[in-house]
């Protein structure tokens, strides 16, 4: 199936009524609901909607145990596994049916241009036979014009794409007028662009994370398992999802210290001096409650 330039696929607003999907909320609750809809997204960034069947790498991308992963993915009918590879067939007739109704919009475009078009070249047929022009350079930038109006007026008709602009790097849609400071391999083997101002808000946004690190780690983890690169439009959500990981294991690191680390050297000097005369037992006391 060819790759649809859109950025929504319809969600039936009963979804959660499905008999299908009705077994795996009761299996799995309202997680299994998530899951279900995060695997259709993924398939949708995929090409062709279809991914590999890598539990671990599935895993790690939602951030699930593996076998609930296998359960919401063969144990309710909801996807088709085939030779290592996954799809969902309500997904790909939902895909279908836009891609049948951008193709219908654009030819019905194209029709009322023929008809607008037609129309003008007769006012200008007129017009010529008035003031005629024998200069072949002003021929060719009529065309050129023509064709540009065309092209405008069918995009206006249907609506041109907008997972350019929203999908690009920030590098990308500033004509490279910003520092490339790391790259990031895709799947159709070109490279997503993250500048310095996107780096930048990434620093704030996770602190506790060495960002430029973990773009190295991502860059290894993606040589390791090629099959796994995102699409333009999946990039952006890859990176914020590994780098938030990476926050919430450097917070889960720093709880495993001992509470009392966390009282400052300041703190401890001024208990030291003010329960010094009071004996040890006070001074315990005075730092169980702050543990």
């Amino acid at each position: 199936m060819a790759k649809m330039d859109a950025r929504y696929f319809s969600h039936d607003s009963g979804a959660r009524n499905d008999e299908k999907i009705k077994k795996l909320r009761i299996k799995h609750g309202a997680n299994g609901y998530g899951i279900y809809f995060m695997l259709v997204e993924l398939l949708f960034e995929a090409t062709d909607y279809v991914l590999g069947y890598d539990l671990e790498a599935l895993a790690f991308d939602i951030r699930v145990p593996k076998k609930i992963i296998k359960s919401v993915i063969e144990d309710f009918k909801l996807f088709v596994i085939e030779d290592g590879k996954f799809y969902s067939e309500s997904l790909n007739r939902r895909v279908a049916k836009i891609i049948e109704k951008s193709k219908k919009g654009k030819e019905s475009a194209i029709k009322r241009w023929e008809n607008y078009n037609t129309q003008h070249i007769k006012n200008d047929a007129t017009e010529s036979d008035s003031h005629p022009k024998s200069d072949a350079k002003v021929q060719k930038n009529d065309a050129t014009e023509n064709a540009n109006k065309r092209n405008k007026y069918i995009n206006e008709s249907i609506g041109t794409p907008k997972d350019t602009l929203s999908t690009s790097s920030c590098c990308e849609r500033k004509n490279n007028e910003k520092e490339i400071v790391f790259t990031i391999p895709l799947e159709d083997k070109t490279e997503y662009e993250i500048c310095s101002e996107q780096y930048e808000k990434w620093c704030n946004l996770y602190p506790a994370v060495d960002i430029m690190q973990s773009f190295r780690n991502m860059l290894g983890w993606l040589d390791a398992k090629p099959e796994r690169r995102k699409t333009r439009r999946g990039a952006k959500t890859f990176i914020n999802g590994w780098l938030t990981k990476a926050q919430e294991d450097s917070k889960n690191i720093n709880n495993k210290a001992s509470p009392s680390a966390f009282v400052d050297a300041n703190s401890k000097r001024q208990m030291d001096s003010f329960y010094g005369a009071y004996g040890r037992k006070e001074k315990e006391a005075w730092q169980y409650e702050y543990d």
